[in-house]
């Protein structure tokens, strides 16, 4: 399967404020290193939420996609330990 673009939630800044929502991204804008997982599940946990409302000077570098529970599929991988097919759980 390849997927070159796909929906995400993003938070970035405009002025300053946090601008957030669902956005179609590229999978060529993403970092070049790790793994590329196509996600199939993901929970809004405390931290992200207050990740996106900026109420709280959590995220260090934007844009940022909030998200660090998932489970899904590895789909590319750069990683030693990860390859294509791999199924993966990520908890933060």
């Amino acid at each position: 399967m390849t997927v070159e673009n796909f929906r995400a939630f993003r938070a970035n800044t405009k002025g300053d404020t946090i601008d957030r929502g669902v956005t179609s991204m590229a999978v060529a804008d993403l970092p070049d290193d790790g793994a590329l997982v196509e996600v199939h599940w993901s929970s809004v946990n405390y931290k992200d939420g207050l990740a996106v409302t900026g109420k709280a000077p959590i995220i260090r570098n934007f844009p940022l996609i909030p998200g660090i529970d998932f489970v899904g599929t590895v789909r590319t991988s750069s990683h030693k330990s990860w390859k294509a097919g791999d199924k993966v759980v990520l908890g933060g």
